[in-house]
C-alpha cells in the first residue's frame, strides 16, 4: 500500500519567508485547480536556494474544488473573544507558505503563482518575512518557534492519520498577522516576553514558527504566525489559551504589545491530491457532490 506524500510542511526555517492568502472569485476554481496540479513542477522550476511550497485549502474553496467529504475538522475560522483580546477571522480560500534562504526566490515565486492565478483570486493578505540575524535590530517577536517538537514527534504533531484515513498525510495549518505597538513594547521591563505562556503539553502537538514581518506600502512592524497540527482542535485549543487563558488563566503575554489583525483555518493537502486537483474539479463540476460530515471538528 502506498503511503500519502506530504507537502514540506515540516522543511527546515528557513531564512526568507512569503505568505500569501488568497480569495478565489466565483468560477476560479478551475484556474486554481489546473495551478495545484502544476505546483511541484512549477517550483521544481523556479527553485533555488532550498526554496518549497506548501499548499492550503480553506473549507469553503475545498467544497468548490474536490468531491467527498472534507477532512474532519475544516470549517471556517471563527473569531474567538477573550476579556481584553481577539483573536480574529478574516476571509481566505488559499494559502501559500513560500520558504527559502533568499527572499528573491520566494518573490519569483509567488509572482508565478499570481500570474497563473490573475483574473480568478484576490490577494487577502502578502507579506514576506525575515529570520532574524545577528546584529539585527532589536524589535518584538513572538517567540513560537520556541518548544517545537521534533522528529518523528514533529511528524505525528503535525500529519493526520488513521483517524480521517481519506486525508491522512494532510496537516491543518493556522495562520495569524500580528502588529507590534513599538511604544508599549519599549515600557515593558525587559522583552516582554514569557515563552512558558505559550508552550505547554498542548502547544508542543503543534509545530509554529513566527517571523518578523514587512507589509508591502506600510511602517507596520509585525510578526507572522503559522502554525501546523494533526488537528484542527489542537489549533483551537492553543488560540484559547492565548487570548481566553490557560488553564492557570494567564493569556499570551505577548498580547501587551501585540495585535492579532488576521486569522484564518486551511487544511494542506498530501502531494497526490494536488496533482489531482485538476481532476477532481472536473469531476465535482460535472455533478459529484460532497457528503457534509456529521459532527463536531475534532
Amino acid at each position: 500500500m502506498r503511503h500519502p506524500r506530504a507537502q514540506p510542511v515540516l522543511a527546515y526555517p528557513a531564512r526568507a519567508a512569503i505568505f500569501l492568502v488568497l480569495t478565489v472569485r466565483p468560477g476560479g476554481q478551475h484556474q486554481v485547480a489546473e495551478t495545484l496540479d502544476g505546483l511541484g513542477a512549477l517550483t521544481r522550476a523556479v527553485a533555488a536556494g532550498g526554496l518549497t511550497c506548501v499548499a492550503a485549502v480553506g473549507a469553503e474553496l475545498w467544497d468548490r474544488l474536490w468531491p467527498g467529504p472534507r477532512p474532519v475538522g475544516l470549517e471556517p475560522l471563527r473569531s474567538i473573544a477573550g476579556l481584553v483580546h481577539t483573536a480574529v477571522a478574516t476571509p481566505g480560500d488559499l494559502l501559500f507558505h513560500l520558504r527559502g534562504d533568499r527572499l528573491t526566490a520566494c518573490t519569483e515565486l509567488a509572482y508565478q503563482l499570481l500570474e497563473r492565478l490573475a483574473g480568478a483570486v484576490d490577494v487577502a493578505d502578502r507579506v514576506s518575512g525575515l529570520r532574524r540575524q545577528d546584529g539585527d535590530p532589536d524589535l518584538p517577536q513572538l517567540g513560537d518557534e520556541l518548544d517545537n517538537p521534533a522528529g518523528l514527534d514533529a511528524v505525528s504533531a503535525v500529519q493526520v492519520g488513521a483517524e480521517d484515513p481519506d486525508h491522512a498525510g494532510g496537516s491543518y495549518v493556522l495562520v495569524q498577522r500580528y502588529r507590534h505597538d513599538l511604544a508599549e513594547w519599549r515600557s515593558l521591563p525587559g522583552t516582554g516576553q514569557d515563552p512558558a505562556a505559550r508552550n505547554g503539553p498542548a502547544a508542543r502537538r503543534i509545530v509554529r514558527d513566527a517571523l518578523p514581518i514587512t507589509t508591502a506600502g506600510s511602517d507596520e512592524v509585525g510578526s507572522y504566525l503559522i502554525a501546523y497540527a494533526s488537528s484542527a482542535g489542537a489549533l483551537d485549543r492553543m488560540l484559547r489559551d492565548r487570548f481566553v487563558g490557560d488553564a492557570s488563566g494567564r493569556t499570551d503575554p505577548a498580547l501587551r504589545f501585540s495585535t492579532a489583525v488576521t486569522g484564518g483555518l486551511f487544511f494542506v493537502p498530501t502531494r497526490d491530491r494536488l496533482q489531482g486537483s485538476a481532476t477532481g474539479w472536473r469531476h465535482n463540476h460535472h455533478g459529484i457532490r460532497r457528503a457534509v460530515p456529521a459532527g463536531p471538528a475534532q
